[in-house]
């Protein structure tokens, strides 16, 4: 059990000192950058240290008369301005730009963390590669389906004799359904979608168009696999993944369970973690997509009537049921 969850912390120490390496690689080429352009002119080295003098001569003198802060910062300002407009009118003139930092996560400047006040937490970025280096989620595109590929001719367009509209027409109005929902992110009502119908109707695939979509408007999203899933509650249980690393999933902006029912069930874990991840999404208001092939009574058969009955209430759950034919075997 020790070593499983020392493997799982290593890949984070890992992680995170990729992002120290990078980030130090990255200040390093801008350093060297800097360093080759004020060989070649030498004007520009002289306005930067300029400008370091200046900034330094403000700050001792509001050392030494912090009452008079706003004033020293004002006069100081104007001469700061006046040498930067010196220098871009240099750096027009001869075509040049002063090398920045290249980073690749604009939020956090490739650090892998955000500053709030005095509080910090780990960017989206960092915690994508925690879903899915760490936790074993997804990559969400790496996940088969997008709005931009559907294809609804590999819908059968049968016309039934009751009167249903075909599976065609059918998820012609999911997907138009969906891409409503969408647009009307992060202020949607219902905070679950819950894709229910028997296998290989395009569940999933449904799934990955929400998923990449979303993502154009929230990148805070972790796709797992139901087994995945509940392998991690399962190795919480015995103590061999610490619940810091859990609160990450149950926190998560947008949590995707895909094929619920299909993971083993487990005593005191499947029917406990589940029903408390539903609520504790719930309060916060944060979203999850959920896909199963079971039915519902297949359902309270494996996490009770209670935990079933909050997954469907109408007020929080927007339920959408496919039927038709299994599109492996047309």
């Amino acid at each position: 059990m020790a070593r499983v969850k020392k493997i799982m912390e290593k890949t984070l120490q890992q992680i995170l000192s990729e992002y120290e390496f990078r980030k130090n690689a990255a200040q390093k080429k801008c350093d060297m950058q800097t360093a080759l352009l004020f060989a070649e002119h030498p004007y520009l080295q002289q306005f930067q240290e300029q400008k370091k003098e200046l900034i330094l001569q403000q700050l001792l003198e509001v050392m030494k008369a912090p009452q008079q802060k706003q004033k020293i910062v004002a006069r100081f300002g104007v001469q700061l301005a006046e040498l930067e407009a010196q220098m871009e009118d240099y750096l027009e003139k001869h075509n040049l730009h002063m090398p920045q930092i290249e980073v690749s996560c604009t939020l956090c400047g490739d650090s892998g963390y955000l500053i709030h006040g005095d509080k910090r937490e780990f960017c989206n970025c960092l915690k994508e590669r925690l879903y899915t280096e760490v936790l074993g989620a997804h990559k969400i595109e790496s996940l088969k389906g997008s709005f931009e590929q559907f294809d609804e001719s590999i819908f059968p367009e049968d016309v039934h004799s009751d009167g249903k509209p075909s599976q065609r027409r059918s998820m012609q109005m999911v997907r138009s359904l969906l891409q409503n929902y969408i647009a009307e992110f992060p202020e949607n009502p219902q905070k679950r979608l819950l894709f229910m119908g028997t296998a290989g109707l395009g569940k999933s695939y449904c799934l990955a168009c929400v998923c990449k979509e979303l993502k154009k408007k929230q990148s805070d999203i972790c796709y797992f696999g139901a087994y995945t899933l509940f392998r991690l509650f399962h190795r919480n249980r015995l103590g061999e993944l610490d619940t810091t690393m859990l609160n990450y999933i149950y926190n998560v902006k947008v949590l995707v369970i895909d094929d619920l029912g299909n993971e083993p069930l487990t005593q005191n874990v499947s029917k406990e973690y589940f029903f408390d991840l539903l609520n504790y999404r719930l309060q916060k208001g944060l979203y999850t997509f959920i896909s199963t092939n079971n039915t519902i009574l297949q359902l309270e058969e494996r996490y009770t009537g209670p935990v079933v009955s909050r997954l469907l209430s109408d007020r929080d759950t927007l339920t959408i049921r496919l039927s038709g034919k299994d599109l492996r075997v047309l």
